[in-house]
């Protein structure tokens, strides 16, 4: 074994292996989680609302915290 093999094969200890295994874990997660969050909302999900309407929502929400006039709804 000639001497730079010798010396890189010195610095591999096992923080480096450890360290290397949770990037190489984290690494194997990111391209998943990309496919599921690029799969739109069906038309018969539950929550499925138009962008638009979803800032209109959010508008009118904040118009009514501004002015100090909550909706008040019984939910028993």
């Amino acid at each position: 074994m000639c001497e730079h093999c010798r010396a890189s094969l010195a610095a591999l200890s096992r923080r480096s292996v450890i360290a290397g295994a949770a990037a190489l874990l984290a690494a194997s997660a990111v391209p998943s989680a990309r496919l599921r969050a690029a799969e739109p909302p069906g038309p018969d999900a539950p929550n499925a609302i138009l962008p638009s309407a979803a800032l209109a929502m959010l508008m009118e929400g904040n118009a009514r915290y501004a002015a100090n006039e909550p909706v008040e709804k019984d939910f028993s």
